[in-house]
């Protein structure tokens, strides 16, 4: 898996950058710029805290596959995520990491996977009702 490394170890220039796109309505059409003007992987350091992001699908699948038990979500992504959805298999650790995942693992049998309809359909009802709370 190549990566480019945005930003040094301090990634002060990524945080200002965080802080200015996030009071723009563009924010997530800006990271995907981040990532993808250096060949769509990226590890980016914020103080002491180093994050991979990838919008390489090759990658992702690498990363929930074969390397999944060496991606653990940490406590960053818990404390991010825990309080929006919970402590499932995005946030949690260990066990209960590995306990969620085989609870979803027959909804990515293939047959499910090459079924793009329905998951756009149910992608698209989620956030339909996220973004309508969030106004």
């Amino acid at each position: 898996m190549g990566y480019y490394q945005l930003d040094a170890p301090i990634g002060l220039g990524l945080i200002a950058n965080i802080v200015r796109d996030a009071l723009t309505p563009k924010f997530l059409e800006s990271w995907q710029q981040h990532v993808t003007a250096h060949g769509h992987t990226v590890i980016f350091w914020l103080c002491e805290t180093r994050t991979l992001v990838t919008a390489e699908p090759e990658n992702a699948q690498a990363i929930l596959t074969t390397f999944f038990d060496d991606f653990e979500p940490g406590s960053n992504r818990r404390a991010g995520f825990g309080t929006v959805i919970g402590n499932g298999i995005f946030a949690a650790d260990g066990a209960q990491r590995s306990a969620s995942r085989a609870l979803l693992r027959p909804s990515f049998a293939k047959s499910r996977v090459d079924d793009t309809e329905i998951f756009d359909k149910h992608f698209k009802d989620s956030c339909r009702r996220y973004l309508v709370t969030m106004e």
